[in-house]
């Protein structure tokens, strides 16, 4: 009697510990052999979907990596001071804001802005600047 193939699938994970707010290196990931039945829709399934992302959790060695246990490096800290900046046709307006949230490059945050004490919300630009709609 024949035993029966089980479907497997290569994916990476951490060569060793990774502590929270770590960025994953290439040199961070190892690659390990599993049962089709343990790759979940939300299993990273090749490096490039997390080489440059920071762990928002502690990461296990030899652990599946989830896509809900990484993002993007945040450009905006929460409760750092960035410019804001309001564009209204040729009409340009900025200002200084505290950040109420993290923010990576082209993620939508909230600001307070400390003159006024008004929430603001606005896009997260390549410069750090916030481009409020």
């Amino acid at each position: 009697m024949q035993a029966a193939e089980v479907a497997t699938a290569t994916i990476p994970v951490p060569a060793h510990n990774l502590p929270k707010d770590t960025l994953i290196t290439p040199e961070a990931l190892t690659t390990k052999q599993l049962p089709s039945s343990q790759v979940y829709a939300s299993t990273v399934q090749t490096p490039a979907q997390v080489v440059g992302l920071q762990a928002i959790r502690p990461l296990a060695a030899g652990v599946p990596i989830s896509t809900l246990h990484v993002r993007a490096v945040p450009l905006v800290a929460r409760g750092a001071l960035v410019t804001f900046v309001f564009k209204r046709g040729s009409v340009s307006l900025s200002g200084s804001a505290q950040a109420l949230q993290d923010g990576a490059a082209g993620s939508t945050i909230r600001l307070l802005n400390t003159a006024t004490r008004a929430t603001l919300v606005g896009t997260v630009q390549a410069n750090g600047q916030v481009l409020v709609n």
